[in-house]
């Protein structure tokens, strides 16, 4: 336990430290994934800066899987071909990036969905037209060729950015804890595309890491990813990250702490993309179930009562055992270990939808309008109280 942070928490007012104790030397904002659900991050995020400014510029990583990537992305090159001097700098950021969100996104997900059900949404061609669109929102000079020809490293002046994906291409690893003799495994595997000091990615276009942290299946096909933004020799073929970092907070203080930053020196503040609930109305018939039922092979079953909604991976089908693996939105696992890991300084703010179900690629008018109602109604308090304490 260090005392000097613990001690405050412990005692409440009847102890007075100096300010400078709690600063963090190293501040994280982080984003989930979610699809247009996105939209209540960012949203949260603009009420939040709001009412702290000089929090964006202040913080030294962002980190997002699947569209919190392009919510960090989007906001590291809005800094790098503009400035964040000024509040007004980053409030226009945050404006261009919530047109995004309500104009863009909604329209690439309902043409997606046009023709064929079975086929991904974000085709090549719908790809070229999204990342035009966004290159326009952050600079009239940012088309998507140009968005094409920049890497991971372009961005370091801007912020220090990592986003989770998963590598289903064999490759060579190696185990991790074999410091004293190298060990490797050839497998598929998680992948942290990041622009940190000598990262093996840094080269990674910064459009190619963004698609395969979000190229979730059934809504887009595997997002092939070169080694290097001029080269050919392709890195590997990857999904989205959700697999295995929907909320990459732990992953994102991992590589800080790698990177000589004291883990007592890091805050992290994560913005959700809506809780909602997953269960089985009748828990107790499992203990009969077999594959059939934790499967739903023959895609028979409805679970009548449950909560197991239907994903993009198995379309209409209901399966608990996806549910169960891509359960980012329907349990607090990572939030919890990140609480645990990092205390008093940390918050997560994220709506709970209660009984109301907005999928990834919802875009209708009035669920866009419910997804700003939730972000709206969520409290700030926790965040408000680790920026006061902590962010400095």
């Amino acid at each position: 336990m260090n005392l000097a942070l613990e001690v405050p928490a412990l005692l409440g007012n009847h102890l007075k430290l100096n300010a400078e104790i709690f600063m963090s030397t190293y501040k994280i904002l982080s984003f989930c994934g979610g699809g247009e659900r996105g939209l209540m991050s960012v949203k949260m995020l603009q009420r939040l800066q709001e009412e702290n400014p000089g929090l964006l510029q202040s913080a030294d990583m962002l980190t997002g899987c699947s569209t919190g990537s392009i919510i960090s992305g989007f906001l590291a090159l809005y800094k790098k071909y503009n400035t964040f001097e000024t509040e007004k700098d980053v409030n226009s950021a945050l404006e261009c990036l919530l047109k995004l969100y309500i104009d863009v996104m909604p329209a690439a997900f309902s043409n997606g969905k046009q023709g064929d059900p079975k086929r991904p949404i974000l085709t090549s061609d719908h790809m070229d037209e999204f990342l035009g669109e966004l290159g326009k929102l952050i600079s009239p000079d940012l088309d998507a060729a140009k968005l094409a020809s920049l890497c991971m490293f372009d961005l370091s002046d801007s912020f220090d950015l990592m986003f989770p994906s998963f590598n289903v291409q064999q490759h060579e690893q190696r185990q991790p804890g074999s410091q004293y003799e190298v060990v490797t495994n050839n497998s598929w595997g998680m992948a942290l595309f990041n622009n940190l000091a000598y990262s093996p990615t840094g080269n990674v276009s910064l459009t190619e890491a963004i698609t395969a942290s979000g190229a979730m299946q059934g809504m887009c096909p595997s997002a092939e990813v070169r080694k290097s933004v001029h080269g050919s020799e392709v890195l590997g073929y990857f999904v989205d990250g959700a697999y295995v970092n929907h909320d990459p907070t732990i992953a994102a203080v991992c590589m800080a702490v790698e990177q000589g930053h004291k883990l007592e020196e890091i805050s992290v503040i994560c913005f959700g993309t809506g809780f909602m609930k997953n269960y089985l109305d009748n828990p107790s018939n499992t203990t009969e179930w077999g594959s059939e039922q934790w499967l739903n092979i023959k895609g028979e079953l409805e679970y009548t009562g449950s909560k197991v909604p239907p994903l993009f991976v198995n379309d209409s089908q209901k399966n608990p055992i996806l549910n169960m693996c891509l359960n980012g939105t329907s349990t607090n696992e990572i939030p919890q270990q990140s609480n645990m890991l990092l205390g008093q300084r940390y918050a997560y703010l994220n709506p709970d939808l209660g009984d109301v179900y907005l999928a990834e690629d919802c875009h209708k008018p009035h669920e866009i309008q419910e997804l700003i109602n939730f972000s709206d109604n969520v409290s700030l308090l926790s965040a408000n109280q680790v920026i006061r304490k902590y962010w400095g």
